[in-house]
């Protein structure tokens, strides 16, 4: 039984160099591409003596070729090798702005100066098999970034103390809108590690919510339609917003905002502007 701690496929490989090869731990006939067991020698030899085997190296040298079996395993490791290097080229495409139809144009020059370059597809391959993976991964990293629940919110309010070398009993006061998220985020994360802070919630966000309750009271229907057509009104015509301009300029009703303009004498000058009709927008509070 000695001989199994000193005997193993890497050692036979090394006693027959010339006819056998390891992969994945199994003893492979470099000539005739099938595995053999490697406790038994006279097996072995009895194999490389053989006219079959004999006559698979002749073939072998004579097409001068390279082909050799590989075990499974590492047939999916070299396809996945390829399937990443894909994967990040196109990402870096994509990241840089270039259209995916240049490289059609560097498919040779990667084929011969990069490992795995002849592995690169067509862009229209690219397009139909890979471009959609680098799409749903971004989208996922975007969701992850303008995700917000209490628990982000929370994190953001740790980490801006801990970069900026803020003591955690500095802080007294929170403000922020009345949302659900932020008021279990200070319950439930910054309290805990900050007790002394106190949350104060501003009216703007109840009053918003308040004012879109309304639009769906029927008795407020002809307002709102009203509204409605003021804007359709101001928007999809513009003659309309043309009279409405000149209104403006007769009654000499100017917005008045202070630039600063270098070219006059370095001097702050006043720029008179037009206001435009201010129309309803549900995405800004109370507008």
């Amino acid at each position: 039984m000695g001989w199994s701690k000193i005997i193993s496929p890497c050692s036979r490989a090394r006693e027959f160099l010339e006819d056998l090869f390891v992969d994945n731990n199994k003893l492979f006939y470099k000539f005739c591409n099938i595995s053999i067991g490697w406790q038994n020698k006279a097996t072995i030899t009895t194999h490389i003596n053989s006219k079959v085997h004999k006559d698979s190296r002749r073939s072998y040298i004579a097409a001068n070729r390279n082909d050799r079996q590989q075990s499974l395993h590492t047939t999916m490791v070299v396809a996945d090798g390829r399937k990443q290097i894909i994967h990040d080229l196109v990402k870096a495409w994509v990241e840089a702005d270039i259209p995916l139809e240049k490289i059609n144009k560097l498919r040779d020059f990667f084929k011969k100066y990069c490992k795995e370059g002849g592995s690169i597809p067509l862009a229209d391959s690219i397009r139909k098999h890979h471009l959609s993976g680098i799409f749903e991964q971004h989208y996922e990293q975007l969701r992850e970034i303008f995700c917000v629940n209490n628990v982000t919110v929370g994190q953001l309010v740790l980490k801006t103390l801990v970069e900026w070398e803020i003591p955690f009993t500095y802080p007294y006061l929170i403000v922020s809108d009345s949302a659900a998220y932020m008021k279990k985020s200070v319950r439930e994360i910054l309290q805990p590690v900050m007790p002394q802070i106190r949350h104060n919630t501003y009216c703007a966000h109840i009053i918003q919510l308040i004012s879109q309750a309304w639009t769906n009271i029927h008795h407020f229907d002809e307002i709102r339609k009203l509204i409605l057509n003021i804007k359709k009104t101001m928007v999809y015509s513009k003659a309309r917003r043309s009279r409405y301009m000149d209104y403006l300029r007769r009654y000499d009703i100017k917005d008045i905002s202070t630039n600063s303009d270098n070219s006059l004498n370095s001097q702050n000058t006043q720029q008179l502007t037009l206001r435009f009709m201010p129309l309803p927008n549900t995405t800004r509070w109370n507008s």
